[in-house]
């Protein structure tokens, strides 16, 4: 687990990418693109070579997955009573297909 202060270091960094590369695109902000605009955005920082940008991405991902399986509500509602995904997801580097 990343300590608190690095945490949001790293994320203060990673939404400064999202912003400076929304301006590239014209936009205001990452919040003021359209979807398929943010999607593209999303897509170049987890693909790119700078650290901050990437391990933003990454982090972000982790946490979202983290906090939305381990929610009591999306628990309950796998009949499984291990983990939801007791293999992994192989692929889920990859686009969705």
């Amino acid at each position: 687990r990343i300590p608190d202060r690095e945490l949001k270091r790293s994320f203060a960094r990673g939404v400064a990418w999202l912003d400076a590369h929304a301006q590239l695109a014209g936009a205001l902000n990452f919040l003021t693109l359209d979807e398929a605009g943010k999607e593209t955005v999303l897509q170049a920082a987890g693909a790119s070579g700078t650290e901050s940008a990437g391990r933003f991405v990454s982090e972000l991902r982790n946490l979202a997955f983290s906090q939305y399986y381990t929610h009591p509500t999306v628990l309950a509602a796998f009949p499984y009573s291990g983990p939801p995904q007791p293999t992994g997801f192989a692929d889920f580097q990859e686009a969705p297909r």
